[in-house]
């Protein structure tokens, strides 16, 4: 337009810049986007930035890796194509088929550790650990207080030893002892020390069955938190254990631990002259490492590696079993009887539900005191006053709580009459009971038991 021309009312100018209407962006509802973030796939954490406890070893070579399942059984069902499926012997596990017998325990997998075990050993594991800190100079004082390390505990095969126990032990054991003190307590975890799993390593009938058992029912003698994988490439099998994070000093004793009982294991079914080709131990390396050469028979030992490992050659080609074929029916047995004990298993209980146990035990006898029960536990008068204190109750309320509970218990499963359960729970005849009996409940023993039975 030149000059002196005017543009018409209304009308922009032909040079100037007016943007044309545009239309408004369509956003999806609120809730839809929502749904669609939560359908994304999250980024997985890389390997590395993972604490120790839950790597998982990698099978860098490409080769076959076994990992216990343990899962519950609604996840753990072969799937046909999944890679992630565990693969076995098929004539094995044909043959295991044709044998399976129902389990009243609800057929979980096999090897599945419950829960409520988690974080605890086998008493016969802790056993063994307590007696190689006891000969490394350890003191029975410093070992007597730990949770689980009760008599009882030990002796029982269904209770499990809390970790830190375990653990507190080995710091105590390495601060004590020789260098060479995990591999000592190795050596002396003779085959059924270790009670079941010792069995199910050394009877299969071949060496590879035997680690994939092992690693499958490690729970029923380590911390169900840790897992045993074989990794299978070629001519070789390579056993690894998980770490976890506990002090550098019981790190080191449990790596040593854990991989020289597997070499005994594997020379027991195999013979003496079993020597792995390489082992790699997740701690540092020692200044010195000599014991570790002579324990293992190889200078192939690498340190702070991601996992603890240790590889074998075809031990079935190199090393047939000196007794002969193994047994598939003893195989089957020794399964069952792991499975029936991680499904049985239950913690130690600690020093208070000791406590009621003892003071329990002591009710019907003579003389019931404080010094006398504190005698029993290993432990001072005042010490198990204080300890008493900390959980705000007294020596006499725990009397109360504890004959109150047994007199309910006896009421309502026995027909005992009133002075025989006096008499069990330390009262001189009946009506000290029945007073007491009303002062807890609000009624007598008799019309206690009558509600008991008719549930009125």
């Amino acid at each position: 337009m030149g000059p002196g021309r005017v543009a018409a009312p209304g009308h922009a100018a032909p040079d100037a810049r007016v943007r044309p209407p545009q239309r408004p962006r369509r956003l999806p509802p609120r809730g839809r986007r929502r749904h669609r973030r939560r359908l994304t796939r999250p980024t997985p954490t890389p390997s590395h930035l993972l604490p120790h406890h839950d790597r998982r070893p990698e099978n860098r070579d490409g080769g076959r890796a076994f990992r216990p399942d343990r899962t519950p059984p609604s996840t753990a069902e072969a799937r046909p194509g999944d890679p992630t499926t565990r693969r076995r012997d098929t004539s094995r596990q044909q043959g295991d088929r044709k044998r399976q017998i129902p389990d009243p325990h609800c057929g979980r997998p096999s090897g599945y550790a419950p829960p409520v075990i988690e974080y605890t050993l086998s008493s016969h594991a802790a056993r063994v650990v307590r007696d190689a800190a006891l000969g490394a100079g350890v003191a029975l004082s410093e070992l007597a207080h730990l949770p689980g390390f009760e008599p009882e505990t030990l002796a029982n095969p269904l209770l499990r030893v809390p970790t830190a126990s375990v653990v507190r032990t080995w710091e105590l054991a390495v601060a004590t002892g020789p260098p060479d003190v995990a591999i000592r307590a190795a050596e002396s975890a003779t085959l059924g020390r270790l009670h079941v799993w010792d069995y199910l390593f050394t009877s299969a009938g071949s060496f590879a069955d035997g680690c994939r058992d092992a690693a499958r029912y490690v729970s029923t003698m380590s911390d169900p938190v840790v897992e045993m994988t074989v990794v299978e490439d070629d001519r070789r099998l390579t056993v690894t254990y998980g770490i976890a994070n506990y002090s550098p000093a019981a790190v080191t004793a449990i790596d040593e631990f854990a991989m020289a009982v597997m070499l005994k294991r594997a020379r027991d079914a195999r013979g003496p002259g079993v020597v792995p080709v390489h082992v790699a131990l997740a701690h540092d390396a020692p200044k010195n490492h000599r014991h570790l050469i002579e324990a293992f028979g190889t200078r192939a030992i690498d340190f702070g590696a991601r996992t603890n490992s240790m590889t074998f050659l075809d031990m079935d080609a190199e090393r047939p079993r000196p007794t002969g074929p193994g047994d598939d029916e003893l195989g089957l047995i020794l399964r069952r009887y792991a499975d029936n004990l991680l499904e049985n298993a239950r913690p130690a209980a600690g020093w208070h539900g000791r406590f009621r146990s003892v003071l329990a035990g002591s009710l019907g006898g003579e003389e019931l005191s404080l010094e006398m029960v504190a005698h029993r536990m290993a432990m001072s008068p005042r010490t198990l006053q204080r300890r008493l204190s900390d959980l705000e109750t007294t020596w006499r309320d725990e009397i109360e709580s504890v004959r109150h509970e047994h007199a309910a218990t006896l009421l309502r499963d026995t027909e005992l009459p009133v002075q025989s359960i006096a008499g069990r729970l330390g009262y001189t005849d009946a009506r000290a009971l029945r007073r007491a009996f009303q002062r807890w409940t609000g009624q007598t023993p008799d019309a206690y038991r009558r509600t008991a039975v008719t549930g009125a």
